[in-house]
């Protein structure tokens, strides 16, 4: 992110459970890709923003070609169909101020992504099984964040 060239940007970001993906290796052997399940919240609405924030940190979204380096975007390839980025909720103000909202379930072709992973601990699991029925979206104030010890 380019603090001199960039414009301000506000993400909230809740960790809601952590998972591992076991598989094969470039060189045949076993391979462990650690991964977190998030809830984002933007509170300004910049290009990319999702995308480039979690780069930033080193956490980039699974299956993004962009923001990624090609060997991680074609190892997630093995296992996610595309982009794991998904709106559940859209709000906002209709032209005459009256508050809309729309809202998405989790598409089924990422519901499959998540049940290929192992949930690094208890709380992990029982964050993601509501996930995998393709019921884990809900409202931010809902989502309840892990211990920051979680790991």
């Amino acid at each position: 992110v380019d603090e001199k060239s960039g414009k301000h940007s506000l993400t909230r970001v809740k960790v809601l459970a952590h998972a591992v993906r076991r598989g094969r290796g470039g060189g045949g052997g076993e391979q462990e890709q650690r991964l977190s399940l998030l809830a984002l919240r933007i509170s300004t609405g910049r290009r990319h923003q999702i995308r480039v924030h979690t780069s930033a940190v080193g956490h980039p979204v699974v299956c993004d070609g962009k923001y990624t380096d090609t060997n991680t975007f074609l190892s997630d390839l093995d296992w996610c169909p595309r982009n794991f980025l998904h709106r559940h909720r859209l709000a906002f103000q209709g032209a005459s101020g009256e508050p809309l909202e729309v809202v998405a379930p989790l598409p089924e072709d990422l519901v499959q992504a998540l049940e290929g992973l192992e949930a690094a601990d208890e709380a992990s699991a029982a964050a993601l099984d509501p996930w995998r029925a393709g019921v884990g979206a809900c409202d931010w104030g809902t989502y309840t964040a892990l211990p920051e010890s979680s790991a």
